[in-house]
């Protein structure tokens, strides 16, 4: 059965959850760097999708979100 791409997305990122919350049972700095890692993907893909609204193509759009995500984590 071939899997689409919405559930090929969904079992990876399931499978990435439940190898960290494994290695959480060994060591809880790894859940915190798990939560991070998730977070940092969801505001990029916020600012991401926003910047796509306002008409700025994809690379540039990409870009700009990793941009203004990390200098707002530099910053603070």
């Amino acid at each position: 059965m071939k899997l689409s791409i919405r559930q090929q997305a969904l079992l990876i990122v399931l499978l990435y959850a439940a190898i960290f919350f494994i290695a959480f049972a060994i060591s809880k700095t790894l859940l915190y760097v798990f939560v991070f890692s998730l977070i940092s993907i969801l505001v990029v893909n916020f600012i991401y999708k926003n910047l796509l609204k306002i008409k700025i193509p994809h690379p540039i759009s990409v870009t700009l979100s990793l941009i203004i995500y990390f200098g707002v984590l530099v910053y603070a």
